[in-house]
């Protein structure tokens, strides 16, 4: 219907009806306007406006829309070659159920990114692309036999460091949360492998708590047996703990600790001994208002536990509540990456 047609037929029929009423109503009611020349004309004018309206209501004309230009967002993207079957449909790792499956096109709502899809601010100018080839699949089999999922990142670039990362995820999550940070790493040149612990993500087996340290001596001896002599584990929450619990018991080049509290409730991974002699270097992160159910004291106790350890080693409380890797979707996440990446840069110059 031509709305602007429409109304102007409409007034124009209001305006012929209501003229012979007001000379009728004028004239004390005197009806002989309705025979004279105007009255007629009025009459006419009316049966043409009435006809002007029905004519544009039944019209199918439209009024135009102004097309707008769209433009294609290119996603850069990379396949990863795997070869398991997902235990979750919630986790954001490949399918496996081909040789080669595109990372993008595995959304999960349950997640965030934990960087920005770019990484140009956070890294050198020259970073080079994740490739299928550059990700493997792999096995990280405990000492009682279980293969724990896993995925390595070969370093990219055309200089490999010295050093290489396992990154352990927290409870209730999977090795997927640290995918991004896993990338980056990667393209500055570390090596680095996530894995899922047992009973989460697609590991087999039944979470324990008293088998966390198993499942992070696994890891350190994969490395190992690619030859990569000195590891660095960053753990968050339950990660934070393990790597915390495999410092003690290994000879690592560092430690890096979000959120993960000393001891899990129930279980004993370090005791007071073990901390005082922990040498290596060290970084604790943690949010002020970080809150664990039934643990009022968790921030406070973590601050005692990265006090209590002997240097070198820092401390970094920041604001919110966010726990693990939650730090890194803060607003101050890229600050949290460039500490992260501050401190293996200083363990590649001792």
């Amino acid at each position: 219907m031509n709305i602007s047609l429409f109304f102007i037929g409409l007034i124009t029929m209001m305006l012929a009806l209501f003229t012979p009423l007001i000379f009728i109503i004028a004239n004390n009611h005197n009806h002989q306007y309705l025979t004279s020349p105007p009255g007629r004309a009025s009459g006419f004018i009316l049966a043409g406006s009435l006809l002007w309206v029905l004519m544009s209501g039944c019209s199918n004309t439209e009024p135009s829309i102004p097309s707008v230009p769209t433009t294609d967002t290119i996603i850069p993207t990379h396949t990863l070659p795997s070869t398991r079957t997902p235990l979750s449909s919630t986790d954001v790792a490949p399918t496996h159920t081909s040789t080669q499956s595109t990372i993008e096109n595995l959304p999960d709502p349950t997640m965030t990114p934990l960087l920005p899809t770019t990484t140009e601010t956070l890294t050198p100018a020259a970073l080079h692309t994740i490739t299928p080839e550059s990700v493997e699949a792999v096995d990280v089999v405990t000492s009682d036999g279980l293969p724990l999922a896993g995925w390595f990142y070969h370093p990219i670039g055309p200089s490999e460091k010295p050093i290489a990362v396992i990154l352990a995820h927290q409870l209730n999550s999977s090795s997927w949360e640290w995918r991004t940070f896993a990338e980056l790493l990667a393209q500055n040149g570390y090596p680095v492998l996530i894995f899922d612990f047992r009973g989460q993500g697609r590991s087999p087996g039944v979470l324990d708590f008293a088998t966390v340290g198993t499942d992070m001596e696994a890891a350190i001896r994969f490395l190992k047996s690619h030859q990569h002599d000195r590891i660095v584990c960053m753990g968050a929450s339950m990660g934070g703990s393990g790597c915390l619990a495999a410092a003690i018991r290994h000879d690592l080049a560092g430690l890096v600790n979000l959120s993960g509290p000393m001891n899990i409730p129930g279980t004993r991974l370090v005791t007071e001994e073990d901390l005082a002699n922990l040498s290596i270097p060290k970084l604790f992160m943690i949010a002020e208002k970080d809150t664990i159910p039934d643990w009022p004291t968790f921030v406070s106790d973590f601050v005692e536990m990265a006090e209590k350890s002997p240097e070198p080693k820092a401390l970094m409380i920041y604001p919110g509540q966010a726990h693990g890797t939650a730090l890194l979707r803060e607003d101050f996440g890229e600050e949290v990456v460039d500490r992260l990446l501050d401190f293996l840069k200083g363990l590649l110059s001792e």
